[in-house]
């Protein structure tokens, strides 16, 4: 769980992402890589969320 954003399941051809949002405004991608998780970005997220 990553405090202060809503967790999606986005479903493409031939793939399942899980999504989290928060904030509004811009879209900022934060991209992990192999084998960590989106957990990894939970302190960048609700500063990107709040615009600053």
């Amino acid at each position: 769980m990553i405090a202060g954003a809503e967790r999606k399941i986005v479903r493409t051809a031939g793939a399942e992402l899980e999504v989290w949002e928060a904030g509004t405004g811009p879209a900022v991608v934060l991209l992990h890589g192999f084998s960590e998780l989106a957990y990894s970005w939970r302190h960048q997220v609700p500063g990107n969320g709040q615009g600053t």
